[in-house]
């Protein structure tokens, strides 16, 4: 095992681990794991209401393929990283599943396209396609005062990637990290659906706390999570002078690689590049996704990786 919770294995080692789920934790007829856990473990916990995918306890619940909804669930796995690349995908309700594995410095796009493959054609010699329907057809766009869209304005980031949501030419809506902008049709105040070429429309429903303002947005479709940075409308942060002492530039390692970011100050909060940070304790900083700067050492980190200062 190694700590972000991964291992070393065969394709036909992920095989067997595929067919321990598909036979509800049982291992030559052996009973090993409580079928109870098994189907925790495909649960979405916690779902926002409306929300048609997510995530379980280590695997993705996938519904929206085949140009819709589906009647059955796809769990789904991968990841890469040193130069390998994994993809892994079961139905359970099908007894359905493959697991593929590449070698390759680009991720583990190889390996789901492979996967992929092998699943649907699976699931079409055995003739069990799922019925599809197709979600949120219904919404009906409503107009909603300004005022009230402009108190979403600002940057929201997830896992990985990050988007805005601002105004362009009086519409509200949402801009990609690539610049791509997508208006939203609001429904509600907090809900918005975009448009897409006549595929399966994308509903957002934004969080608010007691006060209105945005604590985070969720694409209802896949459950994923953007939570909230800054915006136009916040109030000037802490400011803190002890602060001083963090501002400059940084470099760091990483698969060999030099890469590097900026500690700087914007309306009074301490940023790493354009991510905004919350002060835990003297030194050690959060960001809205869960990464991690600590100044609190001889040699800092930055997501785990020891960083060295360069100057300002």
């Amino acid at each position: 095992m190694i700590p972000a919770g991964g291992c070393y294995a065969s394709a036909a080692e992920m095989g067997r681990f595929i067919q321990f789920h598909l036979n509800d934790g049982k291992v030559n007829g052996r009973q090993v794991l409580n079928p109870a856990l098994i189907r925790q473990m495909s649960r979405i916990h916690s779902p926002v209401k409306g929300q048609l995918e997510g995530y379980g306890l280590g695997v993705n619940i996938m519904r929206t393929w085949g140009g819709g909804v589906v009647d059955t669930d796809l769990l789904d796995h991968g990841g890469s990283g040193f130069g390998f690349g994994c993809s892994m995908k079961w139905f359970p309700d099908k007894g359905i599943g493959a697991a593929a594995l590449s070698r390759s410095r680009s991720g583990n796009n190889a390996a789901m396209i492979v996967v992929s493959n092998l699943v649907f054609q699976a699931l079409r010699l055995k003739g069990d396609w799922p019925s599809v329907s197709t979600p949120y057809r219904d919404l009906t766009a409503r107009r909603i005062e300004k005022a009230k869209l402009e108190r979403l304005c600002g940057n929201y980031g997830g896992r990985g990637w990050k988007l805005s949501v601002e105004f362009k030419s009086h519409v509200c809506g949402i801009r990609s990290s690539g610049g791509d902008f997508q208006p939203l049709h609001f429904v509600a105040s907090n809900e918005a659906f975009t448009e897409a070429n006549g595929d399966v429309r994308r509903l957002y429903q934004f969080i608010l706390d007691d006060k209105g303002l945005p604590q985070r947005m969720v694409m209802l479709n896949n459950g994923q999570v953007w939570d909230y940075i800054d915006g136009p409308n916040d109030k000037l942060g802490p400011n803190r002078a002890e602060w001083s002492k963090y501002l400059g530039r940084y470099e760091w390692k990483w698969h060999g690689a030099e890469d590097s970011g900026r500690v700087n100050m914007q309306n009074g909060h301490l940023y790493f590049d354009d991510t905004r940070l919350r002060e835990d304790e003297p030194g050690l900083f959060f960001s809205s996704e869960g990464e991690v700067l600590d100044l609190r050492r001889v040699v800092p980190t930055w997501r785990s990786h020891r960083i060295e200062k360069l100057g300002n």
